[in-house]
């Protein structure tokens, strides 16, 4: 739990989003570190993070037309 919490910190504390942006980038990184620890894979965890930047970016996009 200990690295879980601290891998989620230094996850979102890389993205620079400010306070609000900490929390929600701190949610995924944890998990993240669940879906490892369930797997034993960092594929899940790749590709989750991957279909985010896609659905951010669509949505980027969407928005400035």
């Amino acid at each position: 739990l200990t690295a879980a919490l601290l891998s989620a910190a230094v996850f979102a504390g890389a993205h620079g989003y400010g306070v609000f942006g900490f929390a929600s980038v701190f949610w995924s990184g944890l998990l993240w570190a669940w879906m490892y620890e369930k797997t034993r894979s960092l594929l899940p965890g790749i590709l989750a993070h991957s279909l985010n930047n896609l659905m951010v970016c669509a949505t980027i996009m969407w928005l400035l037309g």
